[in-house]
């Protein structure tokens, strides 16, 4: 958990290169046990700009696809949005 939580940074900028969105991913097949990583992951979700850099002018579909992955793993950790 420490390592994969280590892994989400709130400030991530959408560089596809790095593994935040897998991390975030991995949180949620975890499950329940991951629950320590849901506010994190709450407030992520909450800022109103989540990618600050436009990765080749598709700034908006990979803001959209972090969305559903940080949707995801808090439906996986806790049932968040059923």
């Amino acid at each position: 958990m420490p390592v994969l939580l280590a892994e989400v940074d709130p400030a991530w900028d959408g560089d596809p290169a790095l593994p935040v969105r897998e991390a975030v991913r991995i949180l949620g097949e975890i499950g329940a046990p991951a629950v320590s990583a849901a506010p994190l992951l709450r407030r992520i979700l909450a800022q109103e700009e989540r990618l600050s850099r436009p990765w080749r002018g598709v700034r908006i579909l990979a803001d959209q696809a972090y969305v559903r992955t940080l949707t995801g793993a808090l439906e996986g950790i806790d049932g968040w949005g059923k």
